[in-house]
């Protein structure tokens, strides 16, 4: 991924920890591999600037840091960015300036910028999706997404639909708000008339019933972490080969 800083504030994306900054449970983070893979794929951002937004169930309404008053959200700016904005695009591009927030006609979504364009190699694109195994809020969730972000050139956007009214939020700078995992577009293509392969219990072959025991056995071995070991094993094996 290349992230491009078109908001001249913000931190910069980072690698997502495993251990979730202290949010996971011990054990889980000593023995549960697939858990802890989910957690590192792709990138974590954080909004670009802190914030507060309130939906009152007909309109939202947004308040910053460096401002006193509620500003009701149509289409709203970051805060001092048209300024800054002018001073370093193109003549060209002068009138493209992303908004920050955007309320959207449907009930309870609002769009928000992160303030970043990004940019992946071909064939590759975007799922765009709440940080992941991480205490989800409570007043709203983000609309998940990918995004052709191979040739979709465009400010880095997401949804958010508010299920929760007269209740501010506040988003701070600190905490990530969104993750960005790298698919192949192959995996979102359309595939009408495709059909998973199943194969009958009588069907399946002696390596296929000698994977299932070698599985079974690591499960019943009473040892945690079993998987996580073999997963390492097998993963050190690869690189040493490449």
């Amino acid at each position: 991924m290349r992230f491009y800083r078109i908001a001249p504030s913000g931190p910069d994306p980072i690698l997502p920890p495993d251990e979730l900054s202290g949010e996971v449970p011990i054990r889980a983070y000593r023995f549960c591999e697939p858990f802890l893979a989910a957690n590192r794929a792709g990138w974590l951002l954080n909004p670009p600037t802190d914030f507060e937004l309130l939906w009152t169930g007909r309109e939202f309404l947004v308040k910053f840091d460096t401002i006193e008053s509620w500003i009701k959200v149509d289409k709203l700016f970051l805060p001092e960015f048209a300024d800054y904005w002018h001073d370093k695009a193109p003549a060209a591009a002068l009138d493209m300036m992303p908004p920050f927030l955007e309320a959207f006609p449907e009930r309870g979504v609002i769009q928000a910028w992160s303030g970043f364009l990004l940019e992946t190699d071909p064939d590759v694109s975007t799922w765009i999706r709440g940080p992941i195994n991480r205490n989800a809020p409570a007043a709203y969730h983000v609309i998940e997404a990918i995004v052709e972000t191979d040739w979709w050139m465009g400010p880095l956007f997401t949804n958010f639909q508010f299920v929760k009214t007269d209740d501010p939020v506040r988003f701070e700078s600190s905490r990530p708000w969104l993750q960005l995992v790298e698919v192949p577009r192959e995996v979102h293509l359309p595939r009408r008339g495709e059909h998973p392969t199943i194969v009958a219990i009588e069907g399946m072959s002696d390596a296929t019933w000698s994977k299932f025991m070698e599985t079974s056995d690591r499960r019943n071995s009473g040892r945690p972490g079993s998987y996580r070991l073999a997963s390492k094993r097998m993963n050190s094996s690869e690189s040493t080969v490449g």
